[in-house]
């Protein structure tokens, strides 16, 4: 949220959704998107997904090496891409 209030307010804005401010909207758009995934039943967790625990540090060395997450606007090492799919296990 920090790295692109801004971006995330105006997908926020985009869905329709109101805030007293950026921040609020970006709030109000990531709360709107939690909400459709569980009214889709969607999984919430990586090891809802199928996604075994031994594979973790596996998945963060793939993900830190993708030119996706290199040009994240926030750096993402190898450490925080394995924490981050720790916490979403």
């Amino acid at each position: 949220l920090e790295a692109v209030p801004l971006h995330l307010a105006a997908l926020a804005q985009a869905m329709g959704l109101l805030g007293a401010d950026d921040a609020a909207l970006a709030e109000a758009g990531i709360d709107h998107i939690a909400a459709l995934i569980r009214r889709l039943r969607l999984p919430q967790r990586l090891r809802e997904a199928g996604v075994a625990e031994a594979d973790l540090p596996r998945l963060a060395r793939l993900a830190a090496e993708s030119k996706t997450v290199r040009s994240n606007p926030k750096p993402v090492s190898l450490e925080d891409a394995e924490k981050l799919l720790r916490e979403a296990w």
